[in-house]
């Protein structure tokens, strides 16, 4: 990860970058010492930290749509006998050809 500037600017030539930091930190995919200079550069950059603030609302919203639904009666059976009958057909195709 590249050294964070700390100026307003910093993130205007390189929002990309901004941004894949700023989900890497939402994921918790980053050691102690990358989460205390994230932290530290939100705080300072007002451009990050609008960024981050929306793709954390974001975060919010998607778990809280997408971990109250229960899946369908009988889906998990229909997906099994689906790759049983996938299984079974690229075996047969496998000995044919």
């Amino acid at each position: 990860m590249s050294e964070l500037r700390r100026d307003d600017d910093c993130c205007r030539s390189g929002r990309q970058e901004s941004l894949t930091r700023i989900y890497h930190y939402l994921d918790g995919e980053l050691s102690g010492q990358e989460i205390s200079a994230i932290r530290e550069h939100i705080d300072t950059c007002h451009d990050c930290r609008e960024e981050y603030a929306v793709e954390a609302l974001l975060k919010e919203l998607v778990r809280r749509s997408c971990c109250n639904d229960a899946a369908p009666d009988g889906l998990k059976e229909r997906i099994r006998a689906r790759i049983v009958m996938e299984q079974t057909t690229i075996t047969v195709h496998r000995r044919m050809g």
